[in-house]
């Protein structure tokens, strides 16, 4: 029987394949919990393939940044399909 984990994973791979075929995407999550854990296997995925290097900054609130990060703010987007909260 998959999973939590199988499911992030599963997300996390096609997600990586898009970006690697050359096509936006993006990855979306209602819980907290599974925002913070797509955001860190996405983040490590990108490491791993070399998108995402050098010295790391901490921002306020303790989170860790480099160059290569993708940041997404808290606003809608230009044709306003996508807002963060």
């Amino acid at each position: 029987m998959p999973t939590r984990d199988d499911a992030l994973e599963a997300v996390i791979g096609a997600w990586d394949e898009d970006l690697r075929a050359g096509r936006q995407s993006v990855l979306l999550a209602w819980r907290r919990k599974d925002v913070a854990a797509l955001n860190r296997l996405a983040r490590q995925r990108r490491i791993d393939a070399g998108v995402v290097s050098g010295p790391e900054i901490e921002a306020p609130g303790g989170k860790p940044y480099a160059a290569g990060d993708r940041v997404v703010t808290l606003a809608p987007s230009g044709d306003g399909r996508f807002v963060t909260s």
